[in-house]
């Protein structure tokens, strides 16, 4: 008798490590599903100025992380993901960079990009290093952000339309940050 309670109760252990195991399984392939995208670059907007390893190019494949917008602001610099209307009012992804933030004053003067009147460091080694082709952006232009929204520049300024022509962005459209390029193999990176 004391066999057959050892086999039934090995069984029942075995059964219930495999049931856990399956929903750990499910519940971590949920979280991945709901925590990145990839997106698919389709224009210059984002062809770097700087040949360099943290730019992306048309054709491009990248990933995004979604999850982490729902808890932090992205900062300057990075480069998101939102939701934008296009001309036939049609929600449309688009990929910029992050230039300014919500209650900052930006101008964008004979090509020197300024916050709140000045240029800081840290803009010149996240932003301002990206619209060096020629030292000129397209157009100038001041921009005062709404709290919650965010000015966003394309890498490749000339081609580029971003926050200079349809003003800020709001939080709530943000889709997610972009971290790194997946496709084609040759490319694959952090940005």
């Amino acid at each position: 008798m004391k066999n057959i309670n050892t086999c039934k109760k090995s069984k029942t252990g075995k059964r219930f490590i495999f049931v856990v195991l399956a929903f750990a399984f499910l519940f971590l392939c949920f979280v991945i599903y709901n925590s990145f995208s990839i997106f698919v670059i389709m224009s210059n907007s984002m062809l770097p100025t700087l040949k360099s390893k943290s730019s992306v190019f048309e054709s491009d494949w990248i990933i995004v992380e979604n999850l982490s917008v729902l808890f932090t602001s992205p900062e300057r610099g990075e480069i998101i993901v939102f939701e934008k209307n296009n001309e036939q009012q049609e929600q449309i992804q688009i990929i910029k960079r992050i230039a300014g933030l919500g209650g900052e004053e930006i101008e964008i003067e004979t090509g020197i990009l300024l916050v709140n009147g000045e240029q800081t460091s840290e803009i010149s080694k996240t932003i301002q290093k990206k619209y060096e082709n020629g030292g000129v952006f397209q157009q100038n232009c001041k921009l005062k952000i709404k709290p919650h929204s965010y000015m966003v520049l394309g890498d490749n300024s000339h081609y580029s339309e971003d926050s200079r022509y349809y003003g800020s962005i709001n939080e709530d459209s943000i889709q997610g940050v972009a971290i790194g390029v997946i496709w084609p193999p040759w490319r694959i990176g952090k940005l």
